[in-house]
């Protein structure tokens, strides 16, 4: 509607005006209609007379048409009793003729005279006026003329009808002044009323206004402030039962809610920092774990490398210590036949020099290769013993990331109770954590055992083998007193079969060590072998830790994430 684009201040005025405006038209309604009415009182009593007046002159027409008085006599008479009519002090009766001579005035020295061209105080020609009304019908005519003795001009109103008989014009008039004072004093008294009236409903709009569009001016800013985030107005109209009260409740209502969603937004955002700080708290300590595990494992990983190409070497090691002890056992059995040959060839020492003399020489390299070859045998043997200790500090290593590895997974065991709910499968994990840490270290506890095994068997080859080294030693030794007993041959015969028996025992002795040897080296490499398979089953178990870390890590995040969210 139209009134939609106004202030309520102007709709309030509309009724107000309008009512204003419908009395203004009905008192000006009633002051028109007073006005007839008083001039019509007026009109009708002039009317009365005229009326009265024609009554007169018609019963001495009745005389006149009856015979009793001629037409003279009877306007005489009439005439005379016409000029006898006064009422309301001065007030009187006259009589025209058609013509506008005087028939009857109020004074008879005019009587007979003509008042066709008689004019009031303004020019009107008033006579004429009143017998065109007549001839009209009869009715009411006005002029403008002055009370006797005085000059002001005052309204005249008239009543004029034709009595058709004689054709005379009769009329009366009176002043209609005190009509018109008479209608001011009721109009001033309306009029006044009507502004009194119209000042007190002013008042009670301007109070009806003021008591709504204060209050309505204050809730709308408090709501524009409200609008801007603002709750520290005040609002006015709580203690009204109207309908501005309500709206004031209402308003309360809102600052209250707002207060409301700001609290509870506040305690949002706090517990969003909250969850925040400890979801970053979370994800440092699991990348600070990350950091730690992934250098742990790698250095798992490294030490892991390090045993199986250890054991490998150690494998190769042992396997070619096999192989050379196979061969000292076929060179021992060569010297055993060599010293059975000169043992044989002693007898015949005076034939066979030369071929004593040639075996000796085989002997002795042989004994020189058996040398070499025992030499070589024993730092072999010696590389698989800083081996195996290496292979020992690397388990002790791997001991040690275990109990690391079991210590962080009791801190994030602690972590997860202290999370509550949200922790439940950060314990999972960490117990899994702690479960394959227990493994480990039981994996690295078996084996150093067989480390320690190793070390032993090692230790007996070691041994072993510098006893291989001094027999063969002795051979050589041996096959150089079999040369200088040569060039002494006839002297040192029996030397040589003494010589000769020790050789044959020597010899026994080299294989019954060689066999030790091959049997250490086949320990050995048996060791090597479940080095090899420990470090491999020790590399599975890191590569399944690092998953399951992983899993943890992720896990962790994603719970600190979802919190943080």
């Amino acid at each position: 509607m139209f009134l939609d684009n106004f202030k309520i201040g102007f709709k309030i005025w509309i009724p107000v005006i309008s009512l204003a405006v419908f009395t203004l038209a009905l008192v000006t309604y009633d002051l028109v209609s007073l006005r007839s009415i008083l001039y019509g009182e007026r009109t009708h009593k002039t009317q009365t007379v005229v009326e009265v007046t024609n009554s007169v002159l018609k019963y001495f027409h009745q005389l006149e048409t009856s015979g009793e008085l001629s037409k003279d006599e009877a306007q005489k008479w009439a005439r005379n009793v016409v000029r006898a009519i006064h009422y309301d002090g001065n007030n009187y009766a006259f009589v025209f003729d058609l013509d506008g001579n005087r028939i009857v005035s109020a004074k008879q020295s005019s009587e007979g005279k003509s008042a066709w061209n008689s004019q009031d105080k303004t020019g009107k020609y008033h006579v004429r006026e009143m017998i065109e009304v007549a001839k009209a019908g009869g009715g009411v005519s006005s002029y403008m003329w002055n009370r006797k003795g005085e000059e002001e001009l005052l309204q005249k109103a008239t009543w004029s009808e034709v009595f058709q008989p004689w054709g005379w014009v009769t009329a009366t008039g009176v002043y209609v002044d005190d009509v018109s004072a008479a209608f001011w004093s009721k109009a001033s008294a309306l009029i006044g009323v009507l502004i009194v009236g119209g000042l007190i409903a002013a008042a009670i709009a301007v109070a009806a206004i003021r008591n709504i569009s204060v209050p309505l001016k204050g809730l709308t800013l408090g709501m524009k402030q409200l609008a801007d985030g603002k709750t520290d107005f005040p609002i006015v109209g709580t203690d009204r039962r109207d309908e501005i009260g309500d709206m004031a409740e209402a308003m309360e209502t809102f600052v209250a809610n707002e207060n409301m969603r700001r609290d509870l937004e506040e305690q949002q955002t706090s517990r969003q920092e909250h969850d925040l700080q400890r979801s970053r708290a979370i994800q440092n300590l699991s990348s600070d774990f990350d950091v730690q595990v992934s250098g742990l494992l790698e250095t798992i990983g490294g030490s892991v490398e390090s045993l199986q190409h250890a054991s490998t070497n150690l494998n190769s090691g042992a396997q070619q210590t096999t192989s050379q002890s196979e061969a000292v056992v076929s060179a021992a059995a060569i010297a055993s036949a060599n010293t059975e040959t000169v043992a044989a060839a002693a007898e015949e020492l005076a034939v066979s020099v030369s071929e004593i003399s040639r075996q000796v020489s085989s002997s002795s390299e042989i004994a020189s290769e058996a040398a070499s070859q025992a030499a070589q045998t024993n730092q072999r043997i010696q590389g698989l013993s800083e081996a195996a200790a290496k292979i020992g500090e690397v388990v002790t290593l791997i001991q040690a990331i275990a109990e690391q590895t079991n210590l962080l997974a009791l801190n994030a065991t602690i972590e997860a109770a202290r999370a509550g709910e949200a922790g439940k499968g950060f314990a999972v994990v960490a117990a899994e954590v702690k479960e394959l840490a227990t493994q480990t270290s039981k994996a690295t506890e078996e084996i150093s055992t067989q480390i320690s095994s190793i070390q032993g068997e090692t230790h007996h080859a070691v041994e072993a083998i510098g006893a291989i080294t001094s027999t063969i030693g002795k051979i050589n030794e041996i096959t150089t007193s079999i040369s200088a007993a040569v060039e002494q041959q006839g002297a040192a015969t029996n030397d040589i079969a003494s010589n000769i028996q020790q050789a044959a025992a020597g010899t026994q002795q080299v294989s019954d060590n060689i066999g030790g040897v091959s049997q250490a080296a086949t320990v050995t490499n048996q060791a090597a072998d479940v080095v090899f398979t420990a470090a491999n089953s020790l590399e599975k178990e890191a590569r399944q830790l690092r998953e399951n870390v992983g899993a943890f890590l992720k896990g962790v995040k994603a719970n600190a994430t979802n919190d943080a969210a």
